[in-house]
């Protein structure tokens, strides 16, 4: 390094011997993305941390860092993360380095260099609690303590690499050579791959704006042939057709076999259509199914983008062909994931001039597909036991619900509505100032409506303003880790109102009044995060479980006021 300083060590780091005993090399390919595959030398005893990135972060990784990975010890104030940004070529990473600091954190040193023949810009931060540090405070565990950052920048074409290293300042000593060698030993070495094409061509995230109409979309859950490994869950238009497909196990488990088990349509006779196959592949991978999907003895294919993402929990391979054969130009949207041995893939095929009006369509498809198989077919069980579905109710429980429409503290950007029975009242709520004023660092309660001012059961709607990468799948991970003596029972990915929104039912213990069911409905709309909590006692949960799947079926953050009628 040009700036030798005992808070950057870059070499002598360790012995042969300390390398060969005490680190391993670690090989990361963020979101199946070969241009992003990297390696870096860790201890052994370090473990790779869950990370959930969302498709608007990904989708805008030219405009700021998407974390690949991270990965650290048993201490959760130590921890390695590595991110990227698609920054272009001619700006070098000395200026990149000044880029992650907006805030008032402190710059202790800064030096550039070159690690395995690359350009490199290292700095340590003083990172203090308060601090207004965007790109840190989204990262930084609250210790209410100082902690000190490495950050080494480098690049790869147009890809700028970050390793960022941190711990408590106290500890920094301790910790100073893993990090030297995180950083030393990074290596970005994957090749740029074909062109990544834009959300509106193969629409994956924000498919639908909330102004605009939209099908009725429905969240199918599929028992192929009534084989419980090929369970899935896809959403498609409630008026759209399944084909009655003949499914047996023989064909389901003979190795090396593409058996279409799913077949959806607008109309019988429609050539555009969403199918769902599978494959008993151990030495396959989605990738490599993707690319034999475009081929054809009578067809020519051209590649028109390719990309790959978190739908679903699994990291899908998802391309778009332009194919050419007997039947005339068409285009072919393939998203493939593996799960175990086998290969499960979306297929969405339109003549070229339907596209247009099905991509939209398509791509609520390959994001909500999701092959569950028996684990998933198990826990299905479960969830519609604990979330059954709002039809549940009977014709006398209908009658005595109503829609609320609500304007909390007056302001129409947070309108929302649902149903609730009738005769539940609104809980007066009294919140201080200084915590309306703060919603990017409080969740603001909104609403509570109960049976009674006494009452342990009540329905409560919440809001947080929130960054880009925070989504629904954040918060409900979020509530789990942070309240204790918590058992998450039952969780559901599902559309409401043709949007991506998040479920799960909570066990909790509270000290007063003992266990308790809680189902958490969450969505997100620009920059809001909403959610919905419905609560009781866990003996009470039967009788009230229907009521609160209606309210959450219901709970519409995107419906705009309504313009009273004038006589």
């Amino acid at each position: 390094m040009t700036a030798e300083h005992e808070l950057l060590p870059c070499s002598d780091l360790y012995t042969s011997e300390e390398m060969q005993k005490s680190f391993c090399k670690i090989t990361f390919h963020p979101l199946g993305d070969s241009a992003l595959t990297s390696e870096v030398l860790v201890p052994v005893d370090w473990e790779e941390r869950e990370l959930s990135v969302s498709a608007d972060v990904v989708e805008r990784d030219s405009e700021w860092f998407v974390p690949m990975a991270v990965l650290g010890p048993e201490d959760p104030t130590v921890f390695l993360w590595l991110l990227y940004c698609r920054i272009p070529e001619e700006i070098p990473p000395l200026d990149v380095l000044d880029r992650l600091s907006t805030g008032n954190s402190e710059c202790l040193v800064r030096g550039s260099g070159q690690f395995n023949d690359r350009e490199v810009a290292d700095a340590i931060w003083l990172y203090k609690p308060g601090d207004d540090e965007p790109m840190f405070n989204r990262i930084l565990p609250e210790t209410g303590e100082n902690m000190l950052l490495r950050t080494c920048v480098s690049r790869r074409h147009d890809i700028v690499f970050v390793v960022l290293s941190a711990c408590l300042e106290k500890d920094y000593d301790s910790w100073k050579k893993i990090f030297g060698l995180a950083s030393v030993s990074f290596n970005p070495c994957g090749e740029p791959g074909p062109p990544r094409p834009s959300n509106d061509l193969m629409p994956y995230h924000n498919i639908f704006r909330p102004d605009e109409e939209q099908p009725n979309f429905s969240l199918l859950s599929v028992l192929p042939g009534d084989q419980p490994d090929l369970y899935f869950l896809i959403g498609v238009p409630k008026e759209w057709h399944q084909a009655d497909l003949k499914v047996d196990a023989e064909s389901a488990h003979a190795p090396m076999k593409m058996l279409r088990v799913a077949e959806f349509k607008p109309l019988v006779s429609s050539k555009s259509k969403i199918a769902v196959m599978q494959m008993l592949a151990p030495k396959l991978d989605a990738a490599k199914f993707v690319d034999l999907m475009a081929g054809g003895k009578n067809t020519t294919s051209t590649l028109l983008g390719r990309r790959a993402a978190m739908y679903g929990g699994n990291v899908s391979h998802d391309a778009l062909f332009r194919i050419e054969g007997k039947r005339g130009p068409e285009m072919m949207r393939v998203s493939a994931a593996k799960i175990g041995d086998r290969i499960f893939s979306v297929g969405c095929t339109a003549p070229e001039e339907e596209y247009e009006s099905m991509k939209k369509i398509f791509g609520v498809a390959v994001v909500t597909f999701n092959p569950l198989g028996r684990l998933g077919w198990d826990m299905e069980q479960r969830r519609d036991e604990l979330m059954p579905t709002p039809d549940a109710l009977s014709e006398g429980e209908m009658e005595r619900l109503i829609r609320r429409q609500m304007l909390p503290l007056g302001r129409e950007d947070l309108y929302f509505e649902l149903v609730v029975p009738i005769h539940w009242g609104m809980v007066e709520l009294d919140l201080p100032k200084e915590i309306l004023e703060d919603d990017e660092n409080n969740a603001i309660l909104i609403a509570d409506i109960k049976p009674d001012a006494e009452s342990p059961v009540d329905i409560a709607v919440y809001y947080r303003r929130v960054p880009p990468f925070v989504d629904p799948e954040y918060l409900i991970r979020a509530f789990a880790e942070q309240n204790p003596n918590t058992e998450i029972m039952a969780t559901r990915a599902t559309l409401f109102y043709g949007r991506d929104t998040r479920e799960a039912v909570f066990r909790t213990q509270q000290p007063e009044v003992g266990p308790c069911l809680l189902r958490i409905t969450a969505m997100k709309r620009d920059d809001f995060l909403f959610w919905i909590v419905c609560g009781c006692l866990e003996e009470d949960y039967e009788q009230f479980k229907t009521i609160f799947s209606m309210a959450a079926a219901t709970f519409d953050p995107f419906a705009k006021p309504a313009t009273p009628s004038t006589v």
